[in-house]
């Protein structure tokens, strides 16, 4: 196991401000070079605790600011994945990505899919993605997207439903899809802005499970922990027969920077306490947003309590056309 550097930064024997320690409590780790350790956890402030396999100033435990540094060889990090309003058109673009992602490639890749009709920004276009994505092993976590919407009936949320379910299963193919597995993650887009009410989640997720016989969509929801509107109204929606398979949420850490490298994080095990009241499993956990030179990447892991083989089956790995 090694830690490396992802930018120049300083090893320190506390978690205090480099600049408060002496020379013999702190030592530079240059960007791109690694450090062999026997172990690493979590610390206080933003920082790691690593144990190192030779001593340095006679010791082997010292701290590292945990954005500036990635554990290699770590079995602790769970799937790893972005989303992006971009369409993921060549591999430069996935090099972006991996390369703010830690030096990580994603497992999945979050796109949208709005209705079979629509071309405008963010939309998933398959003759376009697909053969990135599958080039890469990059399966798609399909989201499906009209925020404005959400906070109406239950006539406008069938509609809704129909058009973006139909448009993942009609992206992919049900003969692919079929071949692939029998069930597939679709999650509904929503935020803050527009909270989500309970008959409209009840249109959207009754026409997204009767979408297609050959193969289960199966309803899913995006959304932020602070949003209690959302939280109260998919409650009540399942609690009167509305199904919810998975919770994808979003909840930024504190410190991060848009032009420095995220190395891939834990998943926090207090994210899914935030919506305790919702019975439902969470899947995702959104950490960082707006990441890369454009603001072109959110970031996001997997939920360690539901086995990777799981999530993964339910998410679709791009044909090869």
């Amino acid at each position: 196991m090694k830690i490396k550097a992802l930018v120049d930064t300083v090893i320190k024997k506390s978690e205090d401000s480099a600049s408060s320690l002496s020379e013999a409590e702190k030592f530079n780790l240059p960007e791109g070079e690694s450090i062999e350790i026997t172990g690493a956890s979590t610390a206080a402030a933003g920082h790691i605790r690593v144990n190192l396999a030779e001593a340095v100033h006679g010791l082997n435990q010292w701290f590292a600011f945990r954005r500036h540094v990635d554990i290699i060889g770590s079995p602790t990090f769970s799937l790893q994945g972005t989303d992006s309003l971009g369409r993921v058109v060549n591999d430069s673009v996935v090099d972006v990505a991996t390369r703010l992602l830690g030096g990580i490639k994603p497992n999945y890749w979050g796109r949208y899919f709005s209705g079979v009709d629509y071309g405008g920004a963010g939309e998933y276009f398959g003759s376009r993605e697909h053969q990135t994505l599958r080039r890469n092993n990059i399966r798609v976590l399909p989201v499906a997207r009209y925020t404005t919407q959400v906070g109406k009936g239950e006539a406008e949320g069938a509609r809704d439903g129909f058009d973006q379910a139909n448009d993942f299963v009609k992206s992919f193919g049900e003969t692919y899809l079929e071949s692939q597995g029998r069930e597939y993650y679709l999650f509904l887009d929503v935020e803050p802005s527009n909270p989500l009410s309970s008959p409209y989640y009840k249109g959207w997720s009754q026409a997204v499970a009767k979408i297609s016989r050959r193969v289960d969509i199966l309803p899913c929801v995006y959304l932020n922990p602070a949003d209690s509107t959302t939280i109260d109204s998919l409650r009540r929606a399942m609690n009167n027969g509305s199904e919810c398979h998975g919770l994808w949420i979003a909840s930024y850490i504190a410190s991060r920077s848009p032009s420095i490298p995220l190395p891939p994080q834990d998943f926090d095990d207090t994210i899914a306490s935030r919506v305790g009241s919702v019975n439902a499993p969470v899947l995702f956990w959104q950490y960082a947003g707006d990441i890369g030179p454009s603001e072109d990447f959110d970031f996001n892991v997997g939920n360690p309590a539901i086995s990777n083989e799981q999530i993964l089956s339910r998410l679709i790995l791009p044909p090869d056309v």
